[in-house]
């Protein structure tokens, strides 16, 4: 790869992958939105003013969402304009260049296999899931394309939107970490940092990719909070219920495949986001 497109790399995940290529020499155009400052000269706010510049690219990496955070079945036009619409637009604009497209295991929504895998059905996904679904469709009609189902990403600077940042900001100014019911709901948590090299693998094959962006093994919400209890000397303490069905994940011939091989455990990604 000399020269990549990335949309949304501003975002957690977009900002670890342009250090990761900018390391290697390649030159990164960034896609921002309409209303983002520009910050150099690799910087365009629309597909139409890419392409009276550009006319290819080695490989589009298309992480650019909208994740309504707690409000993920909530009906929003954002969904169809980002998530969908957006990419409609590079797929057209650039037909002939390898497309890399960050989606969700959101897709499956309720999905009762167990672990779920690349072809496990979908089972009433919400809204943010099934506007990942309908990017997918599109991305699967391009010559040439990876598509990477990711499940939580964590690691060092991110906001607290999700669980592991929300415990370590509570534990940090009141000394105490709460776990909702039980805390037996398993979830997968893959490293930033595992997650844009998983991205460049991807990018680098050569046959279409449809794959999982999870880790090796699962944690309960009561491990996880243990986790930075430790860490940081708070206390765990229960409250409410927890009615939503955790998951397990399986995509290990794949990744295999690609060569990819997490290098962050959990404890190490939580350390590293600690001591931030």
């Amino acid at each position: 790869m000399k020269r990549v497109l990335i949309t949304g790399s501003r975002g957690f995940l977009g900002g670890y992958l342009k250090s990761l290529l900018h390391a290697e020499s390649v030159e990164v155009i960034e896609l921002q939105r309409p209303n983002a400052e520009r910050k150099g000269h690799n910087v365009f706010f629309s597909v139409s003013e890419l392409v009276n510049v550009y006319s290819g690219f080695d490989v589009i990496f298309h992480l650019a969402a909208f994740i309504p955070y707690a409000a993920m079945n909530k009906e929003d036009e954002q969904l169809q304009r980002v998530n969908v619409e957006l990419t409609r637009e590079l797929l057209f604009a650039f037909p002939q260049v390898r497309f890399v497209f960050a989606s969700s295991v959101a897709v499956y929504g309720a999905c009762r296999d167990q672990p779920i895998v690349v072809d496990s059905l979908p089972i009433d996904a919400n809204s943010y899931g099934f506007s990942k679904a309908a990017a997918e469709g599109l991305v699967r009609q391009m010559k040439s394309f990876a598509i990477v189902r990711f499940a939580s990403i964590i690691g060092p600077g991110m906001k607290p939107v999700s669980m592991i940042p929300a415990m370590i900001l509570q534990a940090k100014l009141s000394r105490k970490i709460t776990v909702y019911g039980d805390g037996s709901r398993m979830q997968n948590y893959v490293d930033v940092r595992d997650a844009a090299v998983l991205l460049k693998l991807a990018a680098a094959a050569t046959e279409n990719i449809l794959t999982l962006g999870v880790s090796t093994v699962e944690y309960s919400n009561l491990q996880v909070a243990k986790l930075i209890a430790h860490a940081t000397g708070a206390d765990v303490v229960f409250e409410g219920s927890d009615s939503t069905i955790g998951n397990r994940y399986d995509d290990r011939a794949m990744h295999e495949h690609l060569g990819f091989q997490p290098k962050f455990d959990l404890i190490d990604t939580i350390h590293d986001i600690i001591a931030l």
